[in-house]
């Protein structure tokens, strides 16, 4: 089982956060970091995780979201 999927089964949604956002910095093609930092946003509402807002702006920034 890799960590995501295992932070998933066990409800961890801050390692879920963290897992999508480190992706979405490390990943090479922009439509894919949007989409990992997407899923790392919706999560991060989900748990209500401080990061949300800081997620938030990085998509406004990529053009995925709306101020």
């Amino acid at each position: 089982m890799t960590p995501l999927e295992q932070a998933i089964n066990d409800r961890n949604l801050a390692e879920v956060v963290s897992i999508y956002a480190e992706a979405a910095e490390t990943n090479r093609s922009e439509e894919e970091a949007g989409f990992l930092l997407t899923q790392a946003y919706i999560y991060a509402l989900e748990a209500g995780d401080d990061r949300a807002g800081t997620l938030r702006w990085k998509l406004i920034g990529m053009g995925r979201e709306r101020p």
